[in-house]
């Protein structure tokens, strides 16, 4: 078989695929994260966010002050976001973003991408769900 046909079938093949798998299937998206600081009034928070490629670097974030950053899920639906946070005595860590586990909540909208906005308190991280009626709060790990 040429080269030509098997780069036909091939095409073909991902058609058929796109229209009778799972509808979710693409191949990348972006995704905004936002993390606000709602600890409390004069309490800082201090976080450091890192996957496997990125290290986000550290940044203090001020009462109800936030922090953004974006990225391009992987086509493996394996991409995990991780952040060391710490205030006053306190130091936690949480995957801000785990593809398997957020994807269904952030907003998808098509090619456009999703927002996941975290919102950071003492009893641990709430994603702000179908902007700001609901919250799905984590604990700490």
């Amino acid at each position: 078989m040429g080269s030509f046909t098997k780069y036909i079938l091939f095409l073909m093949l991902v058609m058929l695929c796109k229209t009778t798998c799972n509808a979710k299937l693409t191949f990348s998206r972006r995704v905004n994260v936002a993390i606000q600081n709602d600890l409390g009034d004069g309490m800082n928070l201090k976080i450091h966010c890192k996957s496997l490629d990125d290290d986000l670097g550290e940044h203090v974030l001020s009462y109800r002050q936030s922090f953004g950053f974006h990225f391009w899920n992987n086509i493996f639906d394996t991409t995990l976001f991780y952040c060391n946070m710490s205030w006053n005595e306190a130091s936690h860590s949480f995957d801000i973003y785990d593809e398997l586990r957020d994807d269904d909540y952030c907003g998808a909208d098509g090619d456009h991408g999703g927002d996941c906005n975290w919102s950071i308190r003492p009893s641990g991280p709430c994603l702000i769900v179908n902007k700001r009626v609901r919250f799905i709060c984590y604990g700490w790990k």
